[in-house]
């Protein structure tokens, strides 16, 4: 039977203040048309704070007053693609993109002419490969310090099957895929072994040209991924340990063919030729 004196809100009353008032946004409850598609957030079992340091557990953070040493690591080059296209920072959002988004309005990223959708290859994440997008792979019992400007909440967040196809794409709910930066570092953790997805990261190499990968990331594993680095968790699935937050310094761009049309970012395992 369960205990019906227990103290579930224990952990959000322990957040700063500045969290507590975010609550009723950082509740993300996403819901498609089917049982599997939906993004949502279980609980909130804490924060982090910038310029801290943090040794990783399984679905937590402990803060340690030591200063360990992270080593620097020689990045590697992973499977990637380029995408050629126009971002556009800001274009006001109609009352479903809003719904999609947590941190406001969207703008739009253009493709060029000749392309349709976004074919990213996925490979596992290991440390040189994260390295190349500026991110870090961190084991179990290894250590972390957050960037950015502000506490963040640490969610446990899940994911559904069918999320990306029956509500991001679904024209009534979501917004369509998207690409994203921010003020603010993100972390993600998958909490068993039914997992699936990836995450994907990106980096500018001209004014018109997207270097994009997909990683997996594996249990007993987190990927911290500092301020600033083009990302999309959307294509995640599963249980897993996030960090993230509301901010008012971003940009989230909504893939978009020439006619404006909805364009799609498709995870492949085919090889494709590093650019």
């Amino acid at each position: 039977m369960n205990d019906l004196t227990q103290d579930a809100l224990a952990s959000l009353r322990e957040l700063p203040e500045s969290l507590l008032n975010e609550i009723p946004i950082l509740l993300v409850n996403r819901k498609g048309q089917t049982d599997d598609a939906y993004m949502r957030v279980k609980n909130i079992t804490g924060f982090v704070e910038p310029d801290r340091n943090y040794q990783l557990g399984l679905g937590m953070f402990e803060l340690t007053e030591n200063t360990p040493e992270i080593k620097n690591v020689e990045p590697s080059s992973p499977l990637r693609c380029k995408v050629v296209g126009e971002w556009k920072q800001l274009i006001t959002a109609n009352e479903g993109e809003q719904a999609a988004n947590i941190l406001g309005d969207y703008g739009r990223f253009y493709l060029s002419e000749d392309t349709d959708n976004v074919e990213i290859p996925v490979s596992k994440a290991t440390r040189g490969a994260l390295s190349y997008y500026g991110c870090q792979l961190v084991r179990v019992g290894e250590f972390v310090r957050f960037g950015g400007d502000s506490a963040l909440p640490v969610t446990i967040t899940s994911v559904g099957r069918s999320y990306v196809d029956g509500y991001l794409m679904h024209p009534n709910l979501g917004a369509g895929a998207y690409l994203e930066v921010h003020n603010r570092p993100h972390f993600h953790m998958p909490l068993d072994n039914k997992t699936k997805g990836a995450l994907i990261l990106g980096k500018k190499r001209a004014d018109d040209v997207i270097e994009l990968s997909a990683f997996t990331i594996p249990l007993g594993y987190g990927v911290y991924t500092p301020p600033w680095v083009i990302h999309a968790d959307s294509h995640l699935i599963g249980n897993y340990m996030v960090v993230f937050s509301r901010t008012e310094h971003y940009s989230t761009v909504l893939v978009r063919r020439q006619n404006n049309e909805l364009a799609s970012i498709r995870l492949t395992t085919a090889t494709i030729n590093n650019p």
